[in-house]
């Protein structure tokens, strides 16, 4: 469907923002616990001095939609599991 290639893409970019470190987008698309946990991991990499091997994924496999929650005047929030 659509909507489910449309949030495979959405995660894409976004993993790819997260494998680089870019911090600006991170803070753009999360909010509470998730941007808490993703910016300690990539402030965690920066601090120890460790890089990914790639930082642009080239193909997402098997998405597997598990649910959204659009809370009022907050980010949605989307589960999925992939293979990369």
């Amino acid at each position: 469907p659509f909507y489910l290639q449309q949030l495979v893409l959405k995660f894409k970019e976004f993993f790819c923002n997260y494998l680089s470190g870019n911090i600006k987008y991170i803070d753009k698309v999360c909010g509470k616990a998730a941007l808490a946990v993703v910016k300690s991991e990539i402030t965690r990499r920066t601090t120890e001095g460790w890089k990914y091997k790639y930082e642009d994924i080239l193909d997402i496999k098997s998405p597997n939609f598990l649910g959204g929650f659009i809370p009022d005047k907050q980010p949605p929030s989307f589960s999925f599991t992939i293979e990369i």
